[in-house]
């Protein structure tokens, strides 16, 4: 595992290896952003993230938000050599979305 790190790191230009250390999230004030847009796959194209956070304006249910991270995952450009960025879910979205009917608010 060691020597596949190293190759990979060796094989990344500077702009990669510090867009690999950035989580991204993509969202925008009182809009639902549950699907891929040209203005965010330019973003994940131009800045190739180590990951991206979930939040409670990404998720709309389980079918769109598979497909929301499939597309996340097909446009980086870094998937390619290391497997995929990193996608996570902030607690508070978690939280919400297990907690729907009582705290769910959009």
């Amino acid at each position: 595992m060691e020597d596949f790190l190293l190759y990979m790191l060796s094989n990344m230009s500077l702009k990669e290896k510090i867009g690999q250390m950035i989580y991204i999230d993509y969202r925008k004030p009182n809009i639902k952003t549950t699907e891929m847009t040209a203005e965010f796959e330019e973003i994940l194209s131009t800045f190739n993230p180590g990951g991206f956070i979930l939040f409670t304006s990404n998720i709309s249910n389980l079918d769109n938000t598979y497909k929301l991270i499939n597309d996340i995952q097909s446009v980086s450009e870094i998937r390619l050599r290391v497997g995929c960025p990193i996608v996570i879910v902030d607690k508070v979205t978690k939280y919400l979305t297990a907690n729907k009917g009582k705290y769910w608010f959009s």
